[in-house]
């Protein structure tokens, strides 16, 4: 009986593996429950997991130079700067490819995380602290992505703001460095949001509103306070989303039954935990909140046990990240915090925040299998 025991064969890091298996199937039946298809959405969640599947096989050192880190940073400089020129897409947060829109946003954060972590990984390599001056600019890039990605997306924004504090938290920096760049943040958002507002005050604004974030911002914060603005759209799918989530507790109307999706215009994407909740049952959804919780306690216990620095800080950033996503997500579903538009990662509809999910997990799994295996006094960090 021995040769079938588990004892051994089971290492910390297939908990991601399990948790991404039970999201992809929540997806796939959840896509099959609205839409009466599942092919396409099953083909894609085989291919995100393939996708980590194969990632994981790649050394993450490949990731951790200089050369592939200004790759990634250019290529979310470049991504960032065409969206803010061809403002595609509902919102404006999309380009143009061939025909296809494809948003850029989630794209950006996750490649500016990974030039944060090789930065400070370079600049904090063999026991070295950050100085001032390094401090200084990374803080400096920071900032500049996170205000240029708010003009469009502000809850993106946050979130790599969240990450990257995240981040230079675990890499040592001052804490009143990172204080301050919370309240210069908090300042731009306090102006953002007051420009909105004065702009939907002025009843004599018409186009040039409805093609600003900031109006938009403005509205759902009104809504969310009063329950009034906006009940033509995202109001009025705030509050079939809490119809959704609170018919649940008692009377979840089965898979492929719910009543409120023929009525949500963003079913598939911004508000499909409701969905998931009223046709799974709420503790369905409750479930898909832990499985992230447990993919962010595992990134921590990565980073934990690792020995080099790169590993520490990217294993915290793509938890932060993963774990901020849903909460936002969710929180918006639930009323919890003003409508965001932001989607559920590996459930919502969307085939580039899938796949690049699917490769910071990826990375984050080949990272815990080196965890697992390293030597004592073994260095994780080989910067090229």
């Amino acid at each position: 009986m021995d040769k079938f025991s588990l004892k051994g064969k089971l290492k910390y890091y297939h908990s991601t593996w399990l948790m991404v298996i039970i999201l992809s199937a929540v997806s796939v039946l959840t896509a099959y429950s609205l839409t009466g298809s599942f092919i396409g959405p099953l083909f894609q969640q085989l291919f995100g997991i393939a996708l980590i599947f194969g990632i994981s096989k790649v050394s993450y050192k490949k990731y951790n130079t200089r050369t592939f880190s200004l790759c990634f940073f250019l290529i979310a400089a470049i991504l960032l700067i065409l969206t803010l020129i061809m403002k595609r897409g509902a919102g404006g947060r999309s380009i143009s490819i061939g025909g296809v829109l494809i948003q850029t946003f989630y794209i950006v954060t996750i490649c500016f995380t990974i030039y944060l972590c090789v930065f400070l990984a370079r600049h904090t390599n063999k026991g070295k602290q950050l100085d001032p001056i390094q401090s200084f600019w990374a803080l400096c890039w920071l900032l500049v992505f996170v205000v240029l990605i708010a003009l469009r997306n502000f809850s993106t924004s946050v979130i790599l703001l969240l990450t990257g504090i995240s981040v230079l938290f675990v890499a040592g920096i001052r804490m009143k460095y990172l204080i301050g760049t919370l309240l210069i943040c908090g300042i731009l958002g306090g102006f953002y949001y007051a420009i909105g507002h004065a702009r939907n005050q002025n009843k004599d604004v018409t186009t040039q509103v409805s093609e600003d974030r900031s109006t938009t911002m403005d509205s759902r914060i009104q809504y969310w306070l009063d329950g009034k603005c906006e009940e033509k759209a995202y109001g009025r799918q705030m509050m079939l989303s809490q119809a959704a989530i609170s018919r649940s507790f008692f009377a979840p109307s089965g898979p492929g039954k719910g009543l409120i999706k023929k009525n949500m215009a963003e079913g598939e994407n911004d508000f499909i935990f409701a969905l998931i909740c009223e046709e799974f049952h709420f503790f369905t959804g409750m479930l898909v909140f832990v499985c992230y919780v447990i993919i962010f306690f595992q990134s921590l216990f990565v980073a934990r046990k690792a020995k080099g620095h790169f590993i520490r800080y990217y294993a915290t950033g793509i938890g932060v990240l993963i774990l901020l996503q849903a909460m936002i997500h969710i929180g918006a579903n639930t009323s919890a915090i003003p409508a965001t538009g932001q989607t559920l990662p590996l459930i919502s509809r969307g085939s580039v925040s899938l796949f690049f999910t699917c490769f910071a997990l990826g990375t984050l799994i080949n990272m815990a299998k080196h965890v697992q295996d390293q030597t004592e006094g073994e260095d994780d960090d080989m910067l090229v």
